[in-house]
């Protein structure tokens, strides 16, 4: 069984490979001479060898989805690594690849959908996207993490530290271990209570907002409230799709 999304797909990362091209791969390999910042060779080789995945998973998405998917969002996972420890000039590259992620997953879905031939296919194929992007956004989410408890305790420099990195002593880091006690709750009862996980989501974002108002330290390290809208958007889904099943098993 064949689906018109998966075409749709296609043509959107063939046009995602142009911005690509043009928006990143170019100005990395060829700087200009005003320049603030002249790219290292590690993070031209990194730059290229992502570009050489994507590509990769641009190609297998018009003969194996499966592949497609998984190669994608090893690429968007790894661009995540990269921005986060080693390109000094990320700028809007996490923004720019997270089209990337979603075509992955609708990908993957869009396999599952022929693979098992769903019989409540709509329902079904709501939740497996979206507890597949939770999945991703809890591994970029564990990586930040990581990345400032290494700086700040181990004194390990990233790409990102001075101008990235909070002290985790102070109360604003204090408030994100709460946070990540409050998106691991979320991620662990989504399978039976998926309601009070959209909640929690919902919350969890609200404090991202909160300190991004309120503190200056999180302020300044980066732009977290729109980098983590998604899943505030997941959240909003997740109480939408647990009411509809709970509607349905009356």
């Amino acid at each position: 069984m064949k689906l018109k999304s998966t075409l749709i797909i296609r043509i959107a990362l063939i046009v995602f490979t142009v911005i690509y091209a043009a928006t990143i791969l170019e100005p990395l390999i060829n700087p200009q001479d005003d320049a603030a910042v002249t790219p290292s060779q590690w993070e031209i080789i990194t730059v290229v060898g992502c570009f050489i995945l994507y590509l990769a998973g641009v190609i297998f998405s018009w003969f194996n989805l499966k592949w497609s998917g998984i190669i994608l969002i090893a690429y968007h996972f790894l661009v995540w690594l990269f921005a986060m420890t080693l390109w000094h000039q990320a700028g809007m590259v996490l923004f720019l690849v997270f089209p990337i992620l979603v075509c992955a997953v609708l990908l993957l879905r869009n396999w599952a959908i022929q693979e098992e031939e769903i019989i409540n296919r709509d329902i079904i194929a709501t939740q497996y996207t979206l507890d597949l992007l939770l999945v991703n956004y809890s591994i970029i989410y564990l990586l930040v993490v990581v990345i400032q408890v290494l700086s700040s305790y181990a004194n390990v420099e990233f790409a990102t530290s001075g101008n990235n990195t909070l002290n985790l002593n102070s109360l604003a880091g204090i408030v994100l271990l709460i946070e990540l006690l409050v998106f691991t709750s979320a991620l662990f009862i989504l399978k039976k209570h998926r309601i009070l996980s959209g909640i929690l989501l919902i919350i969890w974002y609200a404090g991202i907002v909160i300190l991004s108002i309120t503190n200056f330290d999180f302020f300044n390290s980066g732009p977290w409230s729109f980098i983590a809208l998604p899943v505030l958007i997941n959240g909003i889904f997740y109480i939408k799709d647990g009411r509809r099943m709970a509607f349905s098993s009356k």
